[in-house]
């Protein structure tokens, strides 16, 4: 494995530098919308669609497994 300066060298070389400090990914808005929006759901709501997509993913599946039989 190259050290550092090693990399830093053929990365100089290549007319590019290197960059090793911590970076904070972006936050994707998307994900909090969907946190927010299951927030205001009543906990029995959430329970109710946590069952919904269990059975969803349970149909999922068994469709898989009869597709995988033919």
């Amino acid at each position: 494995m190259p050290r550092v300066d090693t990399l830093e060298r053929l990365l100089s070389a290549c007319g590019h530098t290197l960059d090793a400090r911590p970076q904070t990914p972006p936050v994707d808005p998307h994900d909090w919308s969907l946190v927010e929006q299951n927030l205001r759901l009543t906990p029995r709501e959430r329970l109710e669609k946590l069952r919904a997509w269990a059975a969803f993913t349970s149909k999922l599946r068994e469709a898989g497994e009869r597709s995988r039989e033919k």
